[in-house]
């Protein structure tokens, strides 16, 4: 009996999970990087993003320094990691805080070598 109630159990499940809807999952992330590249900010939403990515690398410094000042990372790689997040910033506003690629949409590449 506890047999066929747990076979039911873990059938009933199964097909709850299987029959669950993902539609919010894009199909074409292509498409849709196209369409944000469309989008035109205003003056006030670029100076809004502005301050918030201004605010958003003030905090991410602070962080790579106190894990500089732990002896989490060299200050060599610090250094690096700032500077990284400066020409990120830098890049950002020359797009009008548009992002211009999608990173990471194909986690796994058409061949293996790139899924490792």
């Amino acid at each position: 009996m506890k047999k066929l109630l747990m076979f039911s159990l873990a059938a009933v499940f199964s097909l709850s999970v299987y029959s669950m809807n993902f539609t919010d999952v894009s199909a074409d992330p292509e498409k849709d990087m196209k369409q944000v590249q469309q989008v035109k900010l205003t003056k006030e939403q670029k100076s809004e993003l502005d301050s918030l990515y201004k605010e958003m690398l003030k905090t991410k410094k602070q962080i790579i320094m106190k894990y500089e000042e732990f002896g989490v990372i060299s200050s060599e790689k610090a250094d690096k990691k700032m500077e990284w997040m400066e020409k990120h910033y830098d890049m950002m506003k020359e797009n009008d805080f548009i992002p211009k690629k999608l990173h990471h949409h194909k986690k796994y590449g058409k061949d293996e070598k790139t899924a490792q």
